[in-house]
């Protein structure tokens, strides 16, 4: 389960915490579907009230990054992946296109075309 923490960059506790959220979101730390702490241990974590956790969870909905159940509890939205194209998911990170293998044309023999070129 994802630890709570407070993004240090923020002007106030909430948006610390939502931003930490998306950055963890970002850094694939936290995937769709994923669910979030209780928002009593969130607060008794981070030495804050439940009112400013409430506030973040708002917030992270507000931006559509979490969805919350009533009674069930706050996940990571299923769709948080589509608000980040790939290239800020890899920034920094090496690309790995070693599984880039086009698809084989179907109906196509290419081992008899060959054949026929170097017969001929």
């Amino acid at each position: 389960m994802w630890s709570p923490r407070i993004d240090t960059n923020a002007r106030v506790k909430y948006i610390g915490i939502v931003d930490a959220i998306e950055a963890d979101i970002k850094n694939r730390l936290l995937k769709p579907g994923d669910r979030l702490p209780a928002q009593r241990q969130m607060a008794d974590a981070l030495s804050v009230d439940l009112t400013t956790v409430t506030r973040a969870i708002n917030e992270a909905a507000r931006r559509g990054l979490v969805e919350t159940q009533r009674g069930n509890g706050c996940f990571i939205a299923q769709t948080t992946f589509s608000h980040y194209n790939s290239s800020q998911l890899i920034e920094g990170k090496p690309l790995d296109l070693s599984m880039n293998n086009p698809p084989i044309p179907s109906g196509l023999n290419l081992e008899k075309k060959f054949q026929k070129l170097s017969a001929s």
